[in-house]
């Protein structure tokens, strides 16, 4: 599973450039931990950052997921003209689950206010400035923080390595199979 994973991000990155990328590597992450049966997606929206259950024994627990090429900053909200203000009302509610194609952590709601108290206000989070900006997010620096808790805590699965793997899928071969997907769906329709 993590190996097709890891090959799926990289298939992702050698045919999206756009920023629509991180929902199709979160579309991945989710239908490949379902068909395990290890998530449920949630399909009412509890809160915005909460993405998926994960599914145990004990519990059903929220955790809302973020995906990026490599460590950078998180962004949390998406809209909006952000504002100190609107940066300080905002509240984690869940665990967050990072994923990039090093690996993947899980950022504790105590782990990330730790963070959050440990660091300066604008150290902590990014908020852009300039030009159009929209929605806010966690820094890099304070993503790279996190990454250091979630791998202290044993809170890390590290995905294989997918760089010796030089073949490339063209986004030709990414269209056809994107239209074949969606012909066999409008199939299902029409039955």
């Amino acid at each position: 599973m993590l190996e097709f994973l890891a090959k799926g991000f990289k298939v992702l990155s050698d045919v999206i450039k756009t920023p629509d990328i991180g929902i199709r590597r979160q579309e991945l992450f989710i239908a490949t931990l379902k068909k395990h049966g290890v998530i449920e997606e949630i399909q009412e929206q509890l809160g915005r950052e909460e993405d998926f259950y994960l599914i145990s024994e004990a519990r059903r627990q929220a955790y809302s997921l973020k995906t990026a090429k490599s460590v950078g900053i998180i962004k949390v909200a998406w809209n909006g003209f952000p504002s100190a203000e609107r940066v300080k009302n905002f509240q984690f509610t869940c665990p967050i689950v990072y994923v990039t194609k090093e690996g993947i952590y899980v950022f504790e709601l105590n782990d990330i206010e730790s963070v959050k108290r440990e660091m300066k206000f604008d150290e902590f989070w990014w908020i852009p400035t300039g030009g159009n900006p929209r929605g806010f997010g966690i820094s890099k620096k304070a993503v790279e923080k996190l990454v250091t808790k979630a791998k202290e805590k044993d809170n890390y699965i590290p995905l294989p390595s997918i760089r010796e793997i030089t073949a490339q899928i063209s986004r030709g071969d990414y269209l056809d199979a994107f239209y074949e997907m969606v012909k066999m769906l409008v199939n299902k329709i029409d039955k």
